[in-house]
């Protein structure tokens, strides 16, 4: 092997670090005899190797010159206005970096070129770490995350500004959802096997600050395959706001974009029967096939039994087996469902009292009222979904999981930032995102 030859002092420090680190990798993985001691040698070694990355990209950057005094772009001049040393923090570690920072006009905006080419996220982050302090905060609360964190990489970092970092790239990222959707998810290729779109989308609430508590919206767009098998599943949540106008937008964009790509695949609707969703999924939907989530008439029919036959477990078991059998497989099963509740002792020669016929018949115009939205045999013969759990469990996972943790009250800028990130990863587009929020950051630098 040919020697490497030391050039200047910046090579020399370089190589130094790294003749230390093989000194101390043999002591201590040599005196190491037990996994205790093992575990604690490996991480003194690693600590060890990032010392010596980090001098390597000290150094290696500090000889950037790129920079110059002056720059024109889109007929601006910015000149600098200093030229000092700043200190990021990535996976592996700080560093310390000389870079410039630049203006046009006196106490206008401050640009810093270096941090547009590398990607520095708020909080002075490297992509690398800022992408992790944002998916975990969005996840768990930063205090926790902070100590997940400094267990894996050894750094301590503050608690207050992972929470503003994620804050504010989350918010970066909703504000550009438009632009991301058109410029990436609109021409995104589909699975092959797919068949069938459908749309879900349902709302639960959470405590914001200043405001109680208020109805967030989640909407989930899968897609089946011939046999109705879930094999993608894009997932939307929104803040809560009057008229849902903007989550059924995106839900529409998200799906006239899959439609038109692929306009032959079935469209179903299936929602809890919520009369405001409904009113606005027929409106924007009307050649899909609108369901009304089964598993809820079975709990309207449920309730209805246990009025009919309070004392009668088995009875009330038997006929909740046949009228959902009738319901799902039958044609017209539901309007003969509708009827036997309005009347279930004519055919067993006995009548009820009139305040349990008036309970019975609750459940009996809840059926009716949903008549039209309960066509379970054609749904059921096309494969597609029968119940809206998937966006039900969405609920859960985005919200849920998260904005009504114990005690939390939210902002609504804290809350928009981490609904959107969680979003984001859990329809795998979290990268993507990012992507595209540092390519539009960097499209000035040089």
């Amino acid at each position: 092997m040919r020697p490497v030859a030391v050039h200047d002092e910046a090579e020399r420090a370089v190589a130094e670090a790294a003749i230390r680190l093989l000194h101390e990798a043999r002591a201590r993985l040599h005196a190491a005899r037990h996994p205790k001691s093992s575990i604690e040698a490996f991480a003194a070694v690693y600590a060890a190797s990032d010392e010596v990355t980090r001098q390597a990209i000290e150094a290696a950057e500090s000889e950037d010159d790129e920079e110059p005094d002056v720059f024109v772009e889109d007929d601006v001049e910015w000149r600098a206005i200093l030229d000092s040393g700043e200190t990021y923090r990535s996976l592996r570690g700080p560093m310390r970096v000389r870079r410039k920072l630049y203006r046009a006009v006196r106490n206008g905006p401050t640009r810093c070129p270096y941090e547009e080419r590398r990607g520095v996220m708020e909080g002075r982050y490297m992509p690398d770490l800022g992408r992790v302090v944002v998916e975990t905060v969005s996840e768990i609360p930063a205090e926790r995350a902070n100590a997940i964190i400094e267990r894996a990489t050894g750094q301590r970092l503050s608690s207050a500004t992972m929470k503003r970092a994620t804050v504010a790239v989350g918010n970066a990222l909703r504000d550009e959802e438009a632009k991301f959707f058109t410029a990436r998810i609109r021409r995104r290729s589909l699975p092959e096997e797919a068949r069938a779109v459908v749309i879900s989308v349902d709302g639960l609430s959470f405590n914001l600050r200043g405001e109680g508590y208020k109805q967030a919206t989640a909407a989930t767009i899968s897609l089946l395959n011939v046999r109705g098998d879930r094999i993608e599943t894009i997932k939307l949540g929104e803040m809560p706001e009057e008229g849902k106008a903007t989550i059924m937008d995106r839900v529409e964009r998200e799906v006239r974009a899959i439609l038109k790509k692929r306009p032959r695949l079935k469209t179903e609707v299936v929602i809890d029967g919520a009369p405001d969703l409904r009113a606005h999924l027929l409106e924007r939907f009307p050649e899909a096939l609108h369901i009304t989530d089964f598993f809820h008439v079975v709990e309207h029919i449920a309730d209805a039994l246990r009025t009919i036959f309070p004392d009668d477990e088995l009875l009330r078991n038997a006929m909740r087996a046949r009228l959902c059998h009738v319901l799902k497989h039958e044609k017209g099963g539901a309007r003969w469902v509708m009827n036997w509740l309005r009347d279930p002792f004519r055919v067993l020669g006995a009548r009820m009292a009139k305040p349990r016929q008036n309970a019975v018949n609750k459940h009996a115009r809840y059926i009716k009222g949903q008549l039209p939205f309960l066509n379970y045999t054609k749904a059921a013969n096309d494969n597609l979904d029968l119940g809206s759990g998937a966006v039900e469990a969405t609920c859960k996972t985005l919200v849920t999981q998260r904005l009504k943790i114990s005690g939390a009250k939210w902002s609504r800028e804290g809350a928009r930032a981490i609904l959107y990130v969680r979003s984001l990863a859990q329809s795998g587009r979290l990268d993507a995102a990012l992507g595209f929020h540092h390519e539009r950051t960097l499209k000035h630098a040089a």
